[in-house]
């Protein structure tokens, strides 16, 4: 149920327009311990906040780790064509499967709110 709440908790976030304050609670969803499509789903979630927070590059590489998860998870690849596709190392467009990291970025917890 913690999960379930906690990332209830990012969907109204995202509601109210607050994209970082979602991805907080998303992280902390997936930090504490989802797995499956839970998992990925987050990832998913993560990367569409990032999105709407204007970070490309956030959202290019949650929706790489949803991708790798799972690439028909909901529209993930579309999301890649509409950002510009995945990037290289040097950052610029690449071709083909997305490389995701090999684990997820790291998420920003410096702001911590209580509903």
């Amino acid at each position: 149920r913690e999960l379930q709440s906690l990332e209830m908790i990012g969907h109204c976030l995202m509601e109210k327009g607050s994209a970082q304050d979602a991805i907080a609670y998303f992280s902390r969803a997936l930090d504490r311990g989802a797995e499956g499509i839970s998992a990925t789903n987050l990832k998913y979630e993560i990367g569409n906040a990032h999105e709407a927070s204007g970070e490309a590059e956030g959202a290019r590489e949650w929706l790489a780790a949803c991708h790798q998860d799972d690439p028909e998870h909901r529209d993930v690849q579309e999301r890649f064509d509409r950002l510009g596709g995945p990037r290289g190392p040097n950052g610029k467009k690449k071709n083909g499967v997305p490389d995701p990291p090999s684990k997820p970025p790291s998420s920003k917890k410096s702001k911590i709110s209580y509903l």
